[in-house]
């Protein structure tokens, strides 16, 4: 982080997963750096991320804590990337799950069931919110997905891996 903390980011792949921050209490630059700190969960808000932090006790079971704290369910979150030119965390959501109507959200579109998305985070990693945003819905045009203008007609479907270069360039698997 900015003030030289560590940052780690967790994806809990199982369907209706959660999106995990853990924030170092001390400087990442220590050998111990990942013993304390806080441990939080994702909420979507529109197009904001907030990060509630999790009792410490939330060790034995993140899920259960996340899912009481209100913590946002994402469609199989499965593939995190950071930008390396800095301010942009992706995060690849495979699907598969079926979510009725009325738990869909900004980041969280889609109701029945569909072949995923990735969406984009921007803002200082250890901030109590980020932007947040959808990059594409994948599949075809018949399942819903949709990309900006200037992208190429291949179609992701169910995005399990993310990478990115040294460009900036989002690499999808």
């Amino acid at each position: 982080t900015a003030d030289g903390r560590a940052v780690v980011f967790m994806a809990d792949g199982r369907a209706m997963g959660f999106l995990y921050r853990f924030l170092s209490a001390g400087p990442a630059t220590e050998p111990d750096a990942l013993d304390a700190g806080t441990l939080s969960v994702a909420q979507a808000e529109g197009e904001v991320l907030r990060w509630i932090a999790l009792p410490t006790a939330a060790a034995g079971d993140p899920a259960a804590a996340a899912g009481q704290a209100g913590g946002t369910r994402f469609d199989m979150p499965s593939a995190l990337a950071l930008d390396p030119r800095g301010g942009r965390l992706l995060l690849a959501c495979r699907a598969g799950t079926v979510r009725g109507a009325a738990e869909t959200e900004r980041l969280t579109p889609r109701a029945a069931a569909h072949p995923g998305h990735v969406i984009e985070l921007r803002g200082d990693l250890a901030a109590p919110r980020m932007e947040a945003r959808l990059l594409f819905l994948a599949g075809d045009a018949t399942e819903g997905g949709r990309y900006g203008a200037a992208m190429p007609p291949a179609v992701p479907r169910y995005p399990a891996t993310l990478a990115m270069d040294g460009n900036g360039r989002l690499w999808v698997g």
